[in-house]
């Protein structure tokens, strides 16, 4: 008969900790139950672990380091990379059918025009997904099919909708709060009027400021907008007074845009 190493009664069949290694009864096999030496309290997370070759232990190290994660995290999956360039292609369309096909006569015109909309979409959509990654949530660019084909139609009608994708945000903590949904939604508003106002300067001499500045303005409106999935109504649950100071300060640089 084997006495167990905690209690000392004797087991005809004991258990074996996979931890520590000692022998236990029924009541005290689990590692809790008998204070295992070889785990870390609080956690339980083995700091030890047997390796392949031998019985002796070896000090547990993660797969990956903080650092290596963080590096993990802010590359893009190749889907999103797919779904990132497809919806830059239908803003691209899209604007070009508000009047600004003619510029396609000009080569350096539509550089000017594509580098505005990609630079003005992405840093739009990045800083959701930044934002939302630093305060511990995994995010990700997803095209919205639904969205992507109101996106489409509106090339050829006279209302432009331009809400192809979303970023989708993932938490194993459980729901994010209203107040962080209220920050990752406003980074993107925000990033496009800091862009706008970049190239406020320039805006009455330089084609490539106007256009950069008009279309961030159009894009920050836009989103900001109190209705359905659009960031807008996001900030309102959040904070409405916040939501107001942006959508008024927003919507005047727009009507100035309009007007020159």
């Amino acid at each position: 008969m084997v006495r167990c190493d905690y209690c000392g009664k004797e087991v005809a069949l004991p258990f074996k900790c996979k931890y520590c290694g000692g022998r236990f009864c029924v009541e005290h096999h689990l590692p809790e139950n008998h204070d295992c030496p070889k785990l870390e309290r609080g956690s339980w997370k083995p700091m030890v672990t047997p390796t392949r070759y031998s019985l002796e232990y070896e000090y547990y190290t993660p797969r990956k380091t903080p650092i290596e994660k963080k590096m993990r995290d802010f590359l893009f999956q190749t889907n999103e990379v797919r779904d990132l360039l497809i919806a830059i292609i239908l803003v691209v369309f899209v604007y070009l059918s508000l009047g600004y096909g003619m510029i396609l006569q000009e080569p350096i015109l539509v550089a000017t025009l594509a580098l505005s909309i990609v630079t003005a979409f992405l840093s739009h959509e990045l800083a959701h997904k930044y934002v939302a990654l630093n305060q511990g949530f995994m995010a990700r660019f997803r095209l919205d099919k639904q969205g992507a084909m109101l996106t489409a139609v509106s090339i050829f009608l006279p209302i432009k909708i331009i809400a192809p994708g979303y970023v989708a945000i993932y938490s194993l903590r459980g729901y994010p709060s209203s107040e962080q949904i209220g920050k990752i939604s406003m980074a993107g508003p925000l990033t496009n009027i800091f862009l706008a106002l970049l190239a406020l300067p320039w805006h009455n001499t330089s084609l490539l400021a106007y256009l950069f500045m008009r279309i961030n303005t159009d894009i920050a409106v836009f989103n900001l907008l109190p209705f359905g999935p659009l960031d807008g109504r996001k900030i309102i649950q959040w904070r409405m007074d916040l939501w107001a100071l942006l959508f008024i300060v927003t919507t005047a640089i727009w009507i100035y845009m309009l007007i020159l």
